[in-house]
């Protein structure tokens, strides 16, 4: 297809003849003079008259190369400018991520630090209170064999008591026989008393001083049995208390013995409790030990997730820098297009087109990275952007026979259909799966741009 394709309208072709000679061709130079003063390099005649003509032919030529030269480079830079800004999106959010994800790593492996040394002095202290718990049981253990020992004098001494208590008893019963001996004694002394008086009675005078003498025994005989019965109520009744106190001391041998074999269980308690306690000690001791070696191995650790921390709080730094950078490309970009809209020349559509679209896909990028709020509606379709107007409009009537043209609807549709939804996931706060849509939008947009400059090449602009 030929340059001079309409793409706005014509202008009035260069050289209209008002009259012969040289009016006509200076009417054709101030034609051309005017035209490249208003920067409109369509309609460039092949050659006009003169020397002078010809010069401002060439410089015609040479400021529309220009103009399409500048317009590809700033399409250019529009279009780098926005792939690295969709490079950076990707890269801001994990950057951002691993930002926030190492500071908060950092500060809980700090506390984890505090928290491990509460630990280590609790344990410590732990370890002291079961050292004195040791002891304690230990003193326990020793008191509990010394009460084993009392109690075992304590049981001796009462079966030693009640053995001498016994032996009371049997000297008391043997009391008794005793004074039932003299009771039998006091018994046949007083009838022998009565015999005698009866025989002294019966010798008459003769037999007065012998009844006195049995009169007196027998009153003997009889305080002799009144003595000897009051003996044996006393000895019956220290008989009975010495059993009583018999039965009182066996029970507390009984209970001295029980005491004995309690304090004996009590003891082997102890002992097994101490045992048990110098396990404890020595575990708590080991368990302080790692902990010590933990508290350094976190102090390290967390020394390293500090330059971690450090490292991405740079690197986030370094990917708002970049952002700030593509910000400043993108706004020479736009300044370059809007002198690129004041030009005319063969092809500026397709150029302005592909411009547009990088800048609609860096916007796109800005949602991503938080640069921009927008809403799923804010965004416009492919019927109603730029590209989709002139694609859609009466302005693409000279390119649409063109294999290029009938290609390029169907990415340029998948674009905007990702980039709503690419939205949609972001004020969803679903980045992961909105940074996924980000790489098949890129693609696609990356066809829409090789489709233009295909269109281009096709159409000889």
């Amino acid at each position: 297809m030929a340059a001079s394709l309409p793409l706005f309208g014509r202008l009035p072709a260069i050289g209209t003849a008002r009259n012969g000679g040289g009016q006509a061709a200076e009417q054709r130079i101030e034609e051309l003079i005017d035209a490249l003063l208003a920067q409109d390099y369509r309609n460039i005649p092949p050659s006009l008259g003169g020397r002078v003509g010809a010069r401002l032919v060439e410089l015609g030529k040479a400021l529309e190369a220009a103009a399409r030269a500048s317009a590809d480079q700033i399409v250019e830079t529009s279009i780098r400018t926005s792939q690295a800004a969709g490079h950076v999106a990707t890269l801001s959010v994990p950057a951002n991520e691993l930002n926030v994800s190492a500071q908060s790593m950092a500060a809980a492996v700090e506390e984890l630090a505090a928290s491990i040394a509460d630990i280590h002095r609790f344990s410590e202290r732990i370890a002291s209170e079961a050292g004195d718990m040791r002891q304690a049981v230990d003193t326990s253990s020793e008191s509990a064999r010394e009460s084993i020992r009392q109690f075992g004098e304590l049981a001796t001494m009462v079966r030693e008591a009640m053995a001498e208590v016994q032996a009371l008893g049997e000297a008391s019963s043997e009391i008794g026989g005793i004074v039932e001996t003299i009771e039998a004694i006091a018994s046949r002394t007083q009838l022998l008393s009565l015999n005698a008086t009866i025989e002294a009675a019966r010798a008459g005078e003769s037999g007065r001083s012998f009844a006195v003498v049995a009169n007196e025994v027998r009153t003997l005989a009889q305080q002799t049995a009144e003595a000897t019965e009051d003996i044996r109520a006393r000895i019956e009744a220290l008989v009975t208390r010495v059993s009583q106190i018999t039965q009182t001391m066996g029970r507390g041998e009984s209970i001295a013995e029980a005491g004995q074999e309690a304090i004996g269980q009590l003891g082997q308690q102890v002992e097994e409790v101490g045992v048990k306690a110098a396990g404890v000690t020595e575990n708590i001791g080991q368990v302080s030990e790692i902990l010590s070696q933990q508290t350094a191995a976190v102090q390290e650790m967390g020394e390293g997730i500090g330059k971690v921390a450090r490292m991405a709080a740079l690197n986030l730094e370094a990917v708002t820098g970049l952002v700030e950078v593509t910000k400043a490309l993108e706004q020479s970009a736009a300044r370059g297009l809007s002198r690129i809209a004041a030009t005319e020349f063969p092809g500026k559509i397709l150029r302005l087109a592909m411009a547009d679209h990088a800048l609609w896909m860096r916007r796109l990028v800005g949602v991503v990275h938080g640069e921009l709020k927008l809403r799923e509606d804010e965004l416009a379709s492919h019927h109603s952007c730029r590209l989709g107007k002139w694609y859609y409009g009466g302005d693409s009537g000279p390119y649409r026979e063109l294999a290029a043209f009938r290609a390029l609807e169907d990415p340029h549709r998948r674009v905007h259909e990702l980039g709503k939804e690419i939205v949609v996931l972001v004020n969803e706060g679903r980045m992961e799966e909105a940074l996924e849509r980000i790489d098949a939008v890129r693609e696609a947009s990356e066809e829409v741009i090789r489709l233009l400059r295909e269109l281009a090449r096709e159409a000889g602009e």
